[in-house]
């Protein structure tokens, strides 16, 4: 970790239980951490969403998850986040994620 960089937070932190300060809490550790860019070639553009929520005011935040389809072709049954595969019908990677 980068020196003076926030520290992660765990589920126990008393900044994540606080609705008000969790937002700006993601942001800062977000914008301490370097972008990794990787070539495309090889790879499918997918897109995920992060659905964080407080179930009632003063509620610690949790992250929705789902649970795949036990139809699906492949990985039946897992637990995921909300996302996909990049349709040409979306106009973006945002589109991606909120149509899953």
């Amino acid at each position: 970790m980068k020196s003076g960089a926030p520290t992660p937070f765990s589920a126990s932190d008393e900044t994540v239980t606080s609705g008000r300060e969790f937002p700006d809490r993601v942001r800062q550790l977000l914008a301490s951490r370097t972008p990794v860019r990787v070539d495309p070639g090889g790879f499918r553009r997918a897109s995920v969403l992060l659905p964080l929520f407080a179930p009632s005011p003063g509620a610690p935040t949790e992250l929705w998850l789902v649970r795949r389809s036990d139809g699906m072709r492949v990985h039946r049954g897992q637990v995921a986040l909300p996302g996909g595969k990049h349709e040409p019908q979306d106009a973006d990677l945002l589109a991606t994620a909120l149509r899953e």
